[in-house]
């Protein structure tokens, strides 16, 4: 209920990206633009598969250690949103 509520909810041209540790693509290959909504599961369980299929091809995964069994849920969102952010953000250019 609640993904189908925020797919129908998107704005135009809005992409619906989630980040799952069994993706087969990296956030690297993710084109973001800032009109983009970005889901995270928990740490222990992830996302459930309703918003996986919701997001289609817009699945990813954040590259990790073999041995690490995952990151802290507000690391990785950090870690995304600096790459969202960074190709769409004034705030990360150079000072004049």
């Amino acid at each position: 209920e609640l993904i189908t509520a925020v797919s129908e909810s998107l704005w135009p041209g809005a992409v619906l990206r989630a980040f799952a540790a069994a993706a087969s693509k990296t956030f690297w290959e993710a084109s973001f633009a800032d009109s983009d909504y970005l889901l995270f599961g928990s740490e222990s369980r992830g996302l459930p598969a309703e918003a996986l299929e919701a997001c289609g091809e817009e699945v990813y995964r954040i590259p990790m250690r073999p041995e690490a069994r995952s990151l802290n849920l507000s690391n990785a969102a950090a870690i995304v949103l600096y790459a969202a952010l960074r190709p769409v953000s004034q705030i990360f250019t150079e000072p004049k």
